[in-house]
């Protein structure tokens, strides 16, 4: 079994505590609160389990947190799937139709 990713050491767990008071996204909330449990010296199933996730869940949210802060943690829009036709293909449908 590996090591446990390092999270990053310019923020801490009073940091991610503050941001998740101050949120009104309970998903963020969350995940801010799961990871000031590490800050905090906790373990990372301490932090999966007030998550409600998993390890390896876990170790994606630090490394979205070291990667990009603690807006990495956000939840973030999923992008639908591309459209069969392009604008033009649309408009020369709808000109046929």
């Amino acid at each position: 079994m590996g090591t446990a990713l390092a999270v990053r050491r310019d923020y801490t767990g009073d940091d991610l505590r503050r941001l998740a008071r101050q949120s009104r996204d309970a998903d963020w909330s969350r995940r801010l609160l799961a990871l000031s449990i590490i800050y905090g010296g906790g373990s990372r199933s301490q932090a999966a389990s007030l998550g409600g996730v998993g390890l390896q869940i876990v170790r994606d949210w630090v490394e979205r947190l070291n990667l990009l802060g603690p807006d990495g943690l956000k939840t973030g829009k999923v992008k639908g799937r591309e459209p069969l036709l392009n604008d033009q293909q649309r408009k020369a449908l709808i000109r046929c139709g």
